[in-house]
């Protein structure tokens, strides 16, 4: 055997041996040592996926969210911050982290969709009731858009590094870290020129303006909403999870990158090594930390208050020990400099979102004609409300001194200012107002269950013998105090659900229906409640949409529970008495009516021994009603 042939054979051998120990590598890590760029840029593709182009053959992959609103200057007030558990509260959760309101709006419309797109997102959104695409009531889709993933070291390679050929590396796959705040701005800033310059049919873009969309990291609360399910989770679910919404026995392992889950961890992940938040966000929460767009404030009352401190720190990473770290409300103040330099953490990354500018020429019609229905004097009743900018515009043609011309323009302004504020105040009312009467229906409904669960233990000890029944006479009376209890509480609440209605009918109709149809998408979701809340609204879209003179008590229990229900019920309903009688004080020294009948049944509804305390508060809305009642008369 020669030389040659020996040499063959041993690098024939070890090539094997290489590829085996690759093959083993593979099988015991899911994952080759150099990653595919697949694997960099979109391991886990899902339907509705916006994929955007990167330099070296990548991808930069995008999740739209959707924010329903009537147009451009109308927004979302949401909730944000944590409610920290009883026990949990430390001195900096008072002003950090505790809950607050913040306005949260969505940039663009459906038409600004590129249509290199492709129609999957905008299929996927006009099939989603919650995304108000099929509203009738004026509701139009609006949107934003954030990354799917966390930055991966390849493709802040292939942004940062300009390779003339992206060639993938060890570790590519995992989201980068050990880089500063400004670092992370520069990457977006040098991917949205690459974009601009190479591809921009990907970016949204306004004609008359020569100006398209661009690459920033996402805000604070456009990052928060997001990372708790967005629109595809309801209000409720939002703010009753820790986290985000899951299965029920979900792992959490199964979905968060985090030593609380999994205390064997010693480094960040692969991206899309774990199941996807309901919006189709991976990693949202664990892996690496997330740096945001916008400055910390300390929260006030209810707001945030005070100067911009140092940036953001959103979600937790993976040595995280606890869900208060990994909690989406969580707010971490971060320095922007340390000892003199840059602020860098090994487990502090970055996602992306996609920005553009709020006023571009191509908007300044729809805006215009938006802001003049805003600024139009309404009223909550049904009628024509005089407008006293169009005397003050009289009154400005007939004055020639210019310096009283210009205090009646700055008049004018001020008397828009007003009504719009006036406006928004009122339709805020109506509002919380059906939300009050949807969930009175709701809470006779739920009354209407337990009475049944009742009746039907009643029918088991009707059955009975006379001796039996004298051992459990202590126990049937207590059941029929309890079921009495519930029908005074069914016929509380709709009681109090028919003088939502008798309010209802003097109020603008166009407004009102736009404010049901806001409840209804807020709604519009799979889970238990959204779906129960979901019948009463239909069921009070049809009370509104009908004349109700002379419908009966009845008639009304009808159209919210079935009629198994109802036979059950009727000769219970009967035996009560039904405290429903409008009580009116005429005040004389004001010249006012003051309806305190929503009060009165708050009032009564607490005295009830038989009803848990939880279920009087639906009902103190009442309270805030019959002070409507009084301001609007």
């Amino acid at each position: 055997m020669t030389v040659k042939t020996l040499l063959t054979s041993f690098f024939c051998a070890l090539f094997v041996l290489c590829l085996c120990a690759q093959a083993e590598a593979l099988r015991l890590t899911g994952k080759s040592e150099a990653p595919s760029p697949e694997r960099i840029s979109n391991p886990r593709p899902l339907s509705g996926d916006i994929v955007l182009p990167m330099p070296g053959g990548l991808s930069m992959v995008l999740r739209a969210i959707c924010l329903p609103a009537t147009g451009f200057l109308d927004d979302a007030q949401l909730t944000f911050g944590v409610v920290s558990p009883e026990g949990e509260d430390t001195p900096s959760a008072a002003w950090a982290d505790r809950q607050y309101k913040a306005s949260l709006m969505a940039p663009f419309a459906l038409k600004d969709i590129p249509a290199i797109w492709g129609s999957g997102v905008v299929s996927e959104l006009q099939a989603d009731p919650a995304s108000a695409a099929q509203s009738e009531g004026g509701l139009q889709t609006f949107l934003y858009f954030i990354g799917k993933y966390e930055v991966t070291q390849g493709q802040w390679r292939a942004v940062m590094e300009t390779p003339i050929s992206f060639v993938p590396m060890p570790g590519d796959d995992r989201p980068i870290t050990n880089i500063s705040w400004f670092e992370a701005i520069d990457f977006t800033r040098r991917y949205s020129e690459w974009l601009m310059k190479n591809h921009p049919e990907y970016l949204p873009v306004f004609q008359l303006e020569k100006r398209s969309s661009f690459i920033r990291l996402p805000t604070e609360t456009e990052w928060e909403y997001a990372a708790r399910g967005g629109h595809k989770v309801s209000a409720v679910e939002r703010e009753r999870t820790r986290l985000h919404p899951v299965p029920d026995n979900a792992n959490m392992s199964d979905y968060i990158i985090a030593a609380q889950y999994d205390n064997k961890l010693s480094n960040l992940s692969s991206i899309g090594t774990r199941k996807p938040n309901p919006i189709g966000l991976f990693d949202i929460l664990g892996n690496c930390a997330e740096m945001v767009q916008t400055p910390f404030q300390l929260v006030g009352p209810g707001h945030l208050i005070g100067n911009q401190g140092g940036f953001v720190i959103k979600g937790g990473s993976w040595r995280a020990f606890s869900e208060a770290s990994l909690h989406p409300g969580r707010r971490i103040e971060a320095a922007y400099y340390i000892d003199g330099a840059a602020q860098r953490r090994d487990d502090l990354g970055f996602r992306i979102s996609l920005g553009t500018i709020l006023m571009p020429k191509d908007r300044y019609d729809s805006m215009a004609q938006e802001w003049s229905l805003m600024s139009a004097p309404k009223t909550a009743k049904a009628g024509k409300q005089e407008d006293v900018r169009v005397l003050i515009r009289e009154v400005v043609r007939e004055v020639e001194s210019p310096t009283l011309r210009r205090r009646l323009v700055e008049a004018e302004a001020v008397a828009s200012r007003y009504h719009a504020q006036v406006n928004l105040s009122e339709e805020q009312m109506m509002h919380e107002m059906l939300l009050g009467a949807a969930f009175s229906l709701e809470t006779l409904a739920n009354y209407a269950a337990r009475c049944f669960q009742l009746i039907r233990l009643m029918d088991v000890y009707a059955t009975l013998s006379p001796s039996e029944k004298a051992q459990k006479a202590e126990k049937i009376e207590k059941m029929t105090v309890e079921i009495d209890g519930f029908i005074k509480g069914m016929q509380g609440a709709l009681f109090y659900y028919r003088s939502m209605l008798s309010t209802a009918v003097d109020m603008d109709r166009r407004r009102l229906l736009q404010q049901l149809e806001k409840i209804r998408v807020q709604f519009a979701h799979n889970d238990g409640f959204s779906r129960s809340m979901g019948r009463r609204i239909t069921v009070l879209h049809k009370h509104l949409d009908k004349p109700l003179q002379g419908y009966t008590e009845w008639q009304y229990l009808q159209d919210i529970l079935p009629d198994w229900l109802l036979q059950r019920i009727q000769i219970y309903w009967k035996k009560v008495w039904c405290l429903g009688t409008y009580c009116a004080i005429k005040v004389s020294a004001f010249g006012k009516e003051l309806c305190f009948l929503p009060l009165f049944f708050s009032l009564f509804l607490c005295s009830q021994p038989a009803l848990p305390k939880a279920s009087s508060l639906p009902f103190l809305w009442s309270i805030i009603h019959s002070a409507m009642l009084l301001l609007k008369n």
